[in-house]
């Protein structure tokens, strides 16, 4: 595993090329494992970092892809009724905290900007960016809360969708 992971760390702008549109697409998806699949592969790549071989690569892995993670989980979050499914959003909350630990700030920068997009309100992006921002907080737990906020995102965008 940590040899391929070199070899594919030798190109992360193509290995980023590949990954994003599939990363973009899981808030379309209609089977729940092809999600947590998704979600898992994603959850692996602040891993990458460790990789004394490709730390400077999975960097700029990383770097390339915050920003498309980011937003497709603010769009499973928002418009995907898989965000209430319980291995979905244990997934969720497992790729979550794997990249809000990794790299802080710059999710914490890319979810702001894709729930802003999205119009989130800015209660609600406050709230969730707080969430991943504890240091204690559970993979358990942020589950609990994603699954609240999918349901709140939810209600908010139909009545968006019913109101223009």
């Amino acid at each position: 595993c940590k040899l391929l992971a070199c070899q594919l760390l030798k190109s992360p702008d193509g290995l980023a090329s590949l990954l994003a549109p599939v990363i973009s697409m899981l808030a379309s998806c209609t089977s729940p494992r092809i999600v947590c699949w998704g979600l898992l592969v994603v959850d692996r790549l602040p891993h990458l970092l460790e990789v004394d071989e490709g730390k400077a690569s999975a960097a700029r892995l990383l770097e390339l892809l915050t920003s498309p993670i980011a937003g497709a989980f603010c769009r499973l979050l928002s418009a995907s009724p898989l965000a209430q499914d319980t291995e979905v959003s244990n997934t969720l909350a497992q790729a979550l905290l794997s990249l809000s630990k990794a790299l802080p700030q710059a999710l914490a920068t890319a979810l702001a900007t894709s729930m802003e997009c999205l119009g989130v309100p800015s209660e609600e992006r406050f709230i969730l960016l707080q969430q991943l921002s504890d240091p204690l907080l559970s993979e358990t737990t942020l589950s609990e809360m994603l699954r609240d906020t999918a349901s709140t995102w939810e209600v908010e965008h139909a009545r968006l969708a019913w109101t223009s």
